[in-house]
């Protein structure tokens, strides 16, 4: 999908060749260490993972960024609180937890969550992740999607938030751009993102429409 759209992308393999369970135990015990050690096992591996991306001889090293589902969203995350040089993160139904004794510095890549609000795997309260990206200073947003599960973006079911991610990463580079100002930056890319949901209502309306 992402390749079709312009974009070179790596599958970032943080648990090592030939690793993989087989059952939600097993996955759960290969994530274990590194959910234990965020701030060593896991950023090395991350790092790693950035480092091999940036050696691509056609990759542009200031365009990067990272998307990640469950806990490949805290991944994604994580990138963006250890300032790693991302343009642009994005979790989907991601672990929201903060990075355990580190101080709240600012955030240079522009951040997106997309949640569910039936989520019940997601234990961190979402207004102590809104805070964190408050006082790290963070472009960031966050959309909660009503009575939505866990793994929402799984085929046939909520994929809004496939649509609102892909307009993201390109809109990013607004931000950084030198050519635009911050308010015409944050216009150009709200500009894009509106479109999105104002397709998302024209098409809730037809289906209403065709109920009727």
């Amino acid at each position: 999908m992402h390749f079709q759209d312009g974009f070179v992308a790596l599958a970032a393999d943080v648990y090592g060749k030939g690793k993989r369970g087989a059952n939600f135990e097993e996955n759960f015990a290969l994530m274990k260490p590194m959910l234990e050690d965020r701030n060593g096992l896991l950023k090395t591996r991350l790092l790693a993972a950035v480092e091999a991306v940036k050696n691509l001889p056609e990759i542009d090293p200031e365009m990067i960024g990272a998307i990640g589902y469950c806990f490949g969203g805290l991944c994604a995350l994580d990138l963006a609180r250890h300032n790693f040089g991302l343009r642009a993160a994005v979790s989907f139904h991601g672990t929201l937890t903060p990075l355990p004794d580190t101080e709240l510095t600012p955030i240079s890549t522009s951040v997106q969550v997309h949640h569910g609000d039936a989520d019940i795997h997601i234990k961190t309260p979402i207004n102590e992740f809104m805070e964190e990206m408050r006082q790290r200073k963070a472009d960031w947003s966050f959309t909660s999607y009503g009575n939505a599960e866990h793994a929402f973006t799984l085929p046939g079911t909520f994929q809004l938030s496939f649509q609102t991610a892909a307009l993201f990463f390109p809109s990013c580079s607004y931000l950084k751009s030198r050519e635009l100002s911050s308010l015409e930056s944050i216009v150009k890319r709200d500009t894009q993102m509106s479109r999105v949901y104002r397709n998302f209502l024209l098409k809730c309306t037809d289906s209403q429409a065709l109920e009727d």
